[in-house]
C-alpha cells in the first residue's frame, strides 16, 4: 500500500512540475507577445528614420532623444491636430461668411492696373465676397468699372468715390452687408474685418476706419487705410447725401482731393457717425501707413519730417512699438505690390507650430568644458568649447 501511495505522490508531482512549466512557458509567450506588440507600436508611430542619437565625433557629444515624447507627439498626431484646427476655422469662417457678405471696392488709376490693381486682385481681394476696382478708363483685364468725368491725379478721387458709391448701391445693392473702400496699394485682412464687426448690424449706421480729428465736426478716415460702410450708412449717403441739397456735402461735380474728408462730411450730414475700430486694448487694426511706419515710429523723429502732420491729425491716443497695432489687424497703407504677396505668404501659407521637442544632453567623458569670458556659445546639439 505504501509502494502505491508514493507512486501517486510522484505522479501528482511530474503533474505539478508540468503545470508550472506550462505556466511559465504561456506566461513567456504572453509577455513575448505584450513587448512585440508594443515595440511594433513604437516602430509605426515613431516618424520614419529617427535620428535616436546624434554624435558629434570631435568632442563625444552625444544628443539622445526622448523617444517616449516623439511617439506621444508623432506626425501622425500633428497631421490629426492639425487637420481638425482647419476644419474648425474653416467652420468658423464660412459661418461668418453666411452672416456677413463683405464687398470690396478699389479706387485705381490707369497706370496702376498692370500693377497695383492686379496684385490687390491677386492677394487680398480673393478673400471678398465681391471685388470691384473703379478707374477713370475701362481695362476689362482687371476688369474695372469706368467713372465718368474724372479729372487727372487727385483732383479726381472725389468723382471716383461719389460714382463707386452709387453704381455699388445701384447695381450689388442685394449683394452686401458691409462695404469696405481702398486703395490701389492698401492690404485688407477679410476674415479680420469679419471679426471685428460682428457686434455690429449691417442695418445700422455703421463706419469704421483709421481716424484723424480735424475737418469734420466727428473726425474722418484715412482713405487709405480702408474705410467700412455698413448698407444703412451707403443707402444714407446715397440716397440722401448725394442729391446736390446737402450744404455740408460737397456738390458731386466738386473738384475736391481730399476725398475720404468729404465723405466724412457727407456721412455726417446724414446722421452717420465714425466708429471705433480699435481693439479691446486700444490698439489700431486700420492703419494709415504700412506696417514699418507705425511699428517704428519715434515722434521726435517724424515730428521733423515728411509727415510731421501726423501729430496733429491723429484721433486716439498714441502708442508706440508692438503696442501701437493690434494682432487682428484689418488694413495698412502704401503697400507696394511685392509686399502684398510677401503678406499674403505670411498671413495665409505660414504656419507656426505648438509642437516643441525636447532632447537630453549626455556629457562627454571628460566632462563639461569650463565656461569663461572667451567661450564661444554655438548652436544647440554642438559642443560648447573655449578658445
Amino acid at each position: 500500500m505504501a509502494k502505491y501511495k508514493k507512486i501517486a505522490y510522484k505522479n501528482i508531482y511530474m503533474v505539478s512540475i508540468l503545470e508550472q512549466c506550462l505556466y511559465n512557458i504561456f506566461g513567456a509567450f504572453l509577455l513575448g507577445f505584450l513587448l512585440g506588440m508594443f515595440m511594433a507600436m513604437l516602430m509605426f508611430n515613431v516618424p520614419k528614420n529617427p535620428k535616436m542619437f546624434l554624435q558629434e565625433r570631435n568632442k563625444g557629444v552625444k544628443i539622445r532623444v526622448d523617444t517616449k515624447f516623439i511617439t506621444n507627439q508623432s506626425s501622425k498626431n500633428i497631421t490629426l491636430a492639425r487637420m481638425l484646427d482647419s476644419k474648425a476655422k474653416n467652420i468658423q469662417g464660412a459661418k461668418l461668411a453666411q452672416r456677413m457678405r463683405i464687398l470690396c471696392w478699389v479706387m485705381t488709376a490707369k497706370r496702376n492696373h498692370k500693377t497695383k490693381a492686379q496684385s490687390v486682385k491677386r492677394t487680398w481681394g480673393r478673400h471678398c465676397d465681391k471685388l470691384l476696382f473703379f478707374s477713370e478708363t475701362e481695362d476689362s483685364d482687371v476688369p474695372t468699372i469706368k467713372i465718368e468725368n474724372v479729372q487727372s491725379e487727385r483732383y479726381g478721387l472725389w468723382t471716383k468715390v461719389v460714382g463707386a458709391y452709387k453704381y455699388i448701391h445701384k447695381y450689388h445693392r442685394e449683394e452686401y452687408d458691409w462695404v469696405l473702400r481702398a486703395d490701389d496699394d492698401t492690404y485688407a485682412i477679410i476674415e479680420n474685418v469679419r471679426e471685428m464687426l460682428l457686434p455690429y448690424s449691417p442695418n445700422q449706421p455703421g463706419y469704421f476706419g483709421y481716424r484723424f480729428l480735424p475737418h469734420s465736426p466727428k473726425g474722418y478716415f484715412s482713405g487709405g487705410g480702408g474705410v467700412i460702410l455698413s448698407k444703412e450708412a451707403l443707402d444714407r449717403v446715397v440716397t440722401k447725401a448725394f442729391d446736390n441739397k446737402h450744404n455740408d456735402c460737397p456738390n458731386i461735380t466738386f473738384s475736391a482731393g481730399d476725398d475720404d474728408v468729404k465723405i466724412a462730411q457727407c456721412l455726417y450730414s446724414v446722421g452717420v457717425l465714425p466708429d471705433d475700430s480699435r481693439d479691446f486694448q486700444g490698439r489700431s487694426r486700420m492703419h494709415c501707413f504700412n506696417v514699418q511706419t507705425h511699428l517704428s515710429m519715434n515722434p521726435n523723429i517724424i515730428r521733423k519730417g515728411p509727415i510731421s502732420w501726423f501729430w496733429q491729425y491723429f484721433y486716439w491716443t498714441w502708442k508706440k512699438g508692438l503696442a501701437c497695432c493690434g494682432e487682428n489687424s484689418i488694413a495698412w497703407h502704401y503697400i507696394p505690390p511685392l509686399k502684398m504677396y510677401t503678406i499674403e505668404y505670411l498671413a495665409y501659407i505660414v504656419r507656426v507650430e505648438n509642437v516643441v521637442f525636447v532632447s537630453q544632453a549626455i556629457a562627454p567623458e571628460e566632462g563639461i568644458p569650463e565656461i569663461t569670458s572667451s567661450t564661444t556659445l554655438k548652436s544647440i546639439g554642438m559642443p560648447v568649447g573655449g578658445h
